[in-house]
């Protein structure tokens, strides 16, 4: 699986909301099920929370465009996003 991130969203008050990008399968079969998971990390590189995006049926070659939407860090400024981890089956 071939993850780029195309860019973030941000809300009217500067914060990021969510990760935006473009998946590809190229696992030389078709997925049922393919999760990327993005930790989102304050200004002292400490992981605060992570964002999620999923789909279903994901054939081999296809593009999927992604967003990973940012919840349960509130107040918190996220001042970078690693990408965490592929899940694919």
């Amino acid at each position: 699986m071939a993850v780029d991130v195309t860019g973030l969203s941000y809300n009217g008050a500067g914060q990021v909301v969510a990760i935006n990008g473009i998946a590809t399968n190229k696992s030389g079969r078709d997925l049922q099920t393919c999760m990327i998971t993005f930790d989102l990390l304050n200004s002292s590189g400490v992981k605060v929370g992570e964002a999620v995006a999923s789909t279903l049926n994901l054939r081999d070659g296809q593009q999927w465009q992604f967003q990973a939407f940012v919840g349960g860090v509130f107040g918190v400024p996220i001042s970078s996003v690693q990408p965490g981890s592929v899940t694919a089956f």
